[in-house]
């Protein structure tokens, strides 16, 4: 019964580095033809774009990594110390990195995550609207636990996308309405664990955007972003992609999150390396490379800092983005930050210089 979904340009992006590992690929001819926006401001909360100053006002705000392996307290809640500022977004999302699930063959593979049933309905309860299912965990106990996890979502009142029965379902974008506003929220993942993961139109699996390389399954996200955007006012689409605690964006995100913004994203958020990314913006949208762990396993340092990333709008126009920073307590869940040296530290991670990832960060 599985069933969900998936999902712009900062500038003609640079190679990241020199020593990148990967190699971008060459620009896929659905969005080969159309100019990239150019960066026009640095603040974090404002835009260049005319808005109707009667325009609506309306958010989404997503937030990273997110399992729940260990018990929680009798009373106490994962999200108590935010979830008040997530159920004030319009739409909120969440990358769900972990199955849900008592069933399944565990995955051979160096880290399996299986989460307690009262996680979903912990998500539901703080707030969280959507989750992605697109990344290297969701089926660490097979299909059996994708299946479980996704009806526990739905029981629970929470909508999965990125992953799904086959292709189409896990392709097919979560459509929102935020008054008359139409939002389409994609799901997609560049780090693909075995190639069995991966849907096709006969195998259930994760929405696949290419592993680490631009390559034909990106094409196939692009235009299905395109399509969603000929539709949709606003396009999300959360990503799973990037190298492990590098702090810099590699060449295969800076070109995806550009070739994504190209084709029609509004913002394109980022998750997987659980550490903090910069976010770059223009006066029509963002890409945050990523956003960190959220619910995790107590870390501190730079796997400790997170944050929740605040998209503003205006009726149909993107009218800025807000960083509110948080880091992991002793039970590994996001508490907003109390100091103003962890305030500093935090947003510096997010307004750091990457060659050839912005145009200029905010």
């Amino acid at each position: 019964m599985i069933g969900i979904s998936l999902g712009a340009a900062l500038l003609g992006v640079a190679i990241w580095s020199a020593t990148d590992p990967v190699d971008a690929g060459p620009v896929p001819t659905a969005v080969a033809a159309q100019s990239p926006a150019q960066v026009s401001s640095n603040d974090p909360t404002t835009s260049s774009t005319t808005t109707d100053a009667a325009a609506p006002k309306w958010s989404v705000m997503l937030i990273g990594d997110t399992l729940l392996t260990r018990p929680v307290p009798e009373g106490a809640d994962p999200f108590g110390v935010q979830s008040p500022l997530l159920s004030t977004a319009d739409i909120a999302i969440a990358n769900l990195e972990t199955a849900i699930t008592t069933r399944g063959e565990r995955q051979v593979k160096e880290y399996t995550f299986r989460s307690r049933a009262e996680l979903a309905p912990h998500l539901h309860d703080a707030g969280v609207d959507i989750v992605s299912l697109a990344n290297n965990h969701s089926l660490d106990f097979g299909t059996v636990g994708l299946d479980d996890t996704i009806s526990a979502l739905i029981e629970a009142g929470v909508e999965p996308v990125g992953a799904g029965d086959n292709l189409a379902a896990a392709v097919e974008p979560i459509h929102r309405m935020v008054g008359t506003v139409r939002v389409a929220v994609f799901g997609a993942s560049q780090v693909i664990p075995a190639l069995k993961w991966v849907a096709t139109p006969n195998r259930a699996g994760v929405a696949s955007a290419g592993k680490n390389v631009v390559d034909e399954a990106t094409e196939h996200l692009l235009a299905a972003v395109q399509q969603a955007r000929a539709t949709n006012d606003v396009v999300i689409v959360m990503m799973h992609w990037g190298v492990e605690r590098a702090t810099c964006p590699t060449a295969v995100q800076i070109r995806t999150g550009a070739l994504l913004r190209r084709a029609g994203a509004t913002a394109v958020v980022g998750a997987h390396p659980h550490v903090l990314q910069p976010i770059v913006r223009d006066a029509t949208g963002v890409v945050a490379y990523s956003i960190g762990n959220f619910i995790w396993d107590p870390r501190s340092g730079l796997s400790g800092d997170t944050g929740i990333i605040e998209l503003d709008f205006a009726g149909t126009a993107f009218t800025g983005v807000q960083f509110h920073p948080h880091k992991l307590n002793g039970n590994g869940w996001g508490a907003i930050v109390r100091t103003e040296a962890d305030r500093k530290r935090i947003d510096a991670q997010v307004h750091r210089r990457c060659r050839g990832a912005d145009g200029s960060t905010w």
